[in-house]
Parts: C-alpha cells; structure tokens; sequence
C-alpha cells in the first residue's frame, strides 16, 4: 500500500506546516493553548507565526489568562481519540470564550467528526483512515523535554513546572 501522506520530521516542523494554514488568517484575538506537553511545540509556532498569546495549557487550568471573548485555539501533535479535547472544550465554553478551534497535524477520522460538532473550526493536515496512532506519522516522535518545554516557552515567558 502507497502511503499519500507525508511524514513530518518531528512536532517542530507539524507546527510550523500547520502554522501555514489559511483557516489561522482570519482569527482575532487568538489564544493558543498546548492541550498536552506534546502539543507546546505545535502551539509555539502556531502562536509565533501569527502573533497570538500562548498559553502551556496542560500544566493547569487556573494558570490560563483570561479567555473571555478570545478565540481559544487548542494544539496537539495528534489525536486518536476526543476524550480529552472534548473535556477541554466544555470547560472553554464556560470562559466564555468567543471561538473555540482545535488545530493538530493529524487527527482519526472518528475523532475529526465528534469534535467537529462542537468547536467551530478543526485545523489539521491529515486525517487518514488508518489511523493507529500519532507517533506513526512522525519521523521523531521522541516525548518532549523539560528543557526543548522551556526554549519553546521563553519567548512567551512561561517557566517550565517539573514533572
């Protein structure tokens, strides 16, 4: 089987080619949250290339600015399952934020259409029927450092938490 899907070298280069996605264009007052540890080198440069805020999400909820009227955009490297994205975006609903988009290099189908439902933009490249896991379409997709966390983070002046 012809795999008609690229491979990306490694969360770096998913965000700054997701980065590049028309949809980011036309969103205002922009807040970008890393769902996971994995998703702050996606959310970085999404946040870098079009200016917005950033915010390490996953560390703690309380630790996010104020999310009113601003369109909340949730980062991943990957998504197999809604579970989690799901359980974010009904806490982002209660902040009363304006918009609530979740943008991630590769999702599974199955989770693209139950999320689809309840956020008012998914951003993604690929969402290929066999779909197993993220890591398959990474090149490097070794776990993501508190040191890689904190370069990342500097420009955004967030200190990394251990853990």
């Amino acid at each position: 089987m012809v795999n008609i899907y690229e491979y990306f070298e490694n969360r770096r280069d998913a965000g700054e080619r997701l980065s590049a996605h028309p949809d980011f264009q036309n969103i205002d007052k922009g807040i970008v949250l890393a769902l996971t540890r994995e998703g702050v080198p996606i959310g970085a440069e999404i946040a870098r290339a079009h200016h917005f805020d950033f915010e390490p999400y996953y560390r703690q909820r309380a630790t996010v600015k104020s999310l009113r009227e601003r369109s909340a955009i949730l980062t991943t490297d990957g998504i197999e399952d809604a579970a989690l994205t799901i359980g974010t975006i009904h806490w982002l609903r209660n902040e009363a934020v304006n918009k609530i988009l979740v943008a991630t290099p590769v999702i599974a189908p199955a989770a693209l259409s139950t999320i689809e439902r309840v956020v008012d933009k998914v951003i993604f490249m690929f969402a290929p029927h066999e779909f197993y896991a993220a890591g398959e379409w990474y090149m490097d997709f070794s776990p993501t450092s508190d040191l890689e966390i904190d370069s990342l983070l500097e420009p955004f002046k967030y200190p990394v938490e251990a853990t």
